[in-house]
């Protein structure tokens, strides 16, 4: 099935999981992206969906045609039927676990004791019904709300190295390969801005 987005943000509507939602969909869209191509495409509901749209048949479609589902974890949010509904059909009707990312947005995520595994029952920013679905640990990424709203933005090193890690899943790539990456791709974009600019004065 060919993918349309390189990922799918399920989150809910309150203020701070939309903020990490808003932040996270603007730095997936810009790191590491070379001067003058396309920014990579997301679905977030937000921004694709149109009034009079039937959301449930294209919030399907987009999980179709995604190429990772990025969960926002918070009790609202394992609350939401429609969040619900998108990682159930993620994980239970595509069975597509391995590309589950989980960040954590507020609330509870505990781990089984003296074990790596994520205790589903146990924490209330997890569905529960994912339970039986997910045997180990999804790449999961900490984005509480200690982390303060300006921080969300890749000029905060925490910030930018989740982005970077995320990026690096993407791309089949270790961090420290997608870190080097996005060095390479800033100093070509610095240099095609300053041929650009130099150009300019020329023609000016």
């Amino acid at each position: 099935m060919a993918t349309q987005y390189e990922a799918f943000i399920s989150y809910r509507h309150e203020d701070y999981s939309r903020a990490v939602a808003i932040a996270v969909d603007k730095a997936l869209k810009t790191y590491a992206k070379p001067f003058l191509s396309p920014p990579r495409k997301i679905f977030r509901d937000e921004n694709i969906l149109k009034p009079g749209d039937d959301i449930s048949k294209e919030v399907q479609k987009a999980l179709d045609h995604s190429g990772y589902l990025i969960y926002l974890a918070s009790k609202e949010a394992a609350d939401s039927p429609w969040v619900k509904n998108e990682l159930l059909y993620w994980c239970k009707d595509l069975k597509r676990i391995d590309k589950l990312i989980i960040i954590h947005v507020s609330d509870e995520i505990k781990y089984i004791p003296d074990s790596s595994l994520l205790d589903w029952v146990g924490s209330d920013a997890l569905l529960n019904d994912l339970d039986e679905h997910i045997q180990g640990t999804p790449l999961f990424v900490d984005m509480r709300k200690s982390e303060e709203l300006a921080d969300l933005d890749l000029e905060n090193l925490r910030f930018k190295s989740h982005i970077n890690r995320l990026l690096a899943t993407f791309n089949d790539l270790t961090p420290e390969e997608m870190n080097g990456e996005e060095v390479l791709v800033y100093r070509k974009n610095k240099r095609l801005r300053n041929g650009a600019v130099t150009m300019m004065g020329i023609l000016a």
